[in-house]
């Protein structure tokens, strides 16, 4: 009897930490997603091909000190409206501008990540 009740604890423990399992999801931008296991019914992974390229007409700007709004346009194209941030200077050097937040490696030149005020909008979304 001494050694069925510890076995019996240990088989409940596990039992325990089976049904706390959670999936957990990093993508690319860092963001963590996470699901019970229990919830979670199959997982798969399929290749989506984006859209475009798109071929922009005009661009417009609207520049407020050392940043500016680009917003591109087009024909039956969404349009692509950017936040853009040129590190010290007053107007867009020709560089590369990655899309984040101010580092330090991109020294400031860079285009905003929040979807507030860089995004793409199709049909009125």
């Amino acid at each position: 009897m001494k050694q069925k009740l510890p076995i019996a604890l240990l088989l409940g423990a596990a039992a325990t930490f089976a049904i706390a399992q959670t999936v957990v999801v990093i993508g690319k931008d860092g963001k963590v997603t996470t699901f019970n296991a229990e919830d979670v019914k199959e997982i798969t992974f399929e290749n989506v091909v984006a859209p475009g390229p798109y071929d922009f007409k005009d661009v417009d700007t609207y520049v407020f000190g050392k940043a500016a709004t680009l917003t591109f346009t087009a024909d039956d194209v969404p349009t692509l409206v950017m936040d853009v941030y040129t590190g010290n200077a007053n107007y867009l050097k020709a560089r590369t501008y990655e899309v984040g937040v101010k580092s330090e490696a991109n020294e400031g030149y860079f285009i905003d990540n929040d979807a507030r005020w860089t995004y793409v909008e199709k049909d009125g979304d």
